[in-house]
């Protein structure tokens, strides 16, 4: 899937490409800097790339991964893409659009668990949405646990002021209407009606958590 992004005349390096080159004893499958002792982090990206591609790149991946409930962008579900057959001093780069997001959008709730996401008690949902809702790139790369969506976010706030531009562009571009027109789309073949309706509200709940971080609400 990934490699269907670039164009005839560019490669694309995977993030793994790029960790692995600063931090050469880094093991993908345990996604540990076995160097340090580093878990995959924030850190492992920022440090890789920061001479190619802004650090906006990731805020606004990461950011994007909250929104969505990503809980997979490993090192190999991101990349550059660069423009091949030049020298790399004069070699462009770009961007690449993110792609192999399936473990997001509700994905592991399945037709027996709908029902209990829209009852009377709200713990369920605040569950999925929220306590449950876990980034695989950590903030903290001392620490294994995996944190929450909500506190990857409000680290990117207090850390990088471009995260608060990041989040109210995202803001601008959605509302519930959009996200309705987007969910729409989407035919009750491909997707359930029960897990239609559970995405809307996913998503429109997402929108509304990343509005309290902007106002500083926890």
């Amino acid at each position: 899937m990934s490699y269907l992004v670039s164009q005839p005349n560019e490669y694309l390096k995977e993030g793994i490409g790029f960790i692995s080159g600063i931090y050469p004893n880094y093991d993908a499958d345990k996604m540990v800097d076995t160097s340090s002792g580093k878990y995959y982090c924030l850190e492992h990206i920022l440090q890789s790339t920061y001479e190619i591609v802004s650090r906006d790149v990731w805020i606004e991946m990461m950011v994007f991964d909250f929104l969505i409930g990503n809980a997979d962008r490993h090192q190999s579900n991101w990349a550059i893409l660069e423009l091949s057959g030049e020298p790399w001093e004069k070699r462009e780069v770009r961007k690449c659009p993110l792609y192999d997001n399936g473990s997001s959008l509700c994905c592991y709730v399945n037709d027996k668990q709908l029902d209990r996401m829209f009852g009377k008690d709200a713990g369920p949902f605040n569950a999925l949405v929220d306590t449950k809702s876990r980034s695989i790139i950590r903030i903290d790369g001392s620490r294994k646990a995996q944190p929450r969506h909500r506190e990857v976010v409000k680290y990117l706030l207090s850390e990088y002021p471009e995260t608060h531009d990041i989040c109210v562009r995202f803001i601008k571009k959605l509302n519930n209407d959009i996200i309705d027109n987007l969910v729409d789309v989407y035919q009750s073949e491909i997707l359930s009606l029960g897990k239609n309706k559970l995405i809307r509200r996913f998503l429109k709940r997402k929108l509304e958590i990343l509005g309290e971080l902007l106002q500083g609400d926890d």
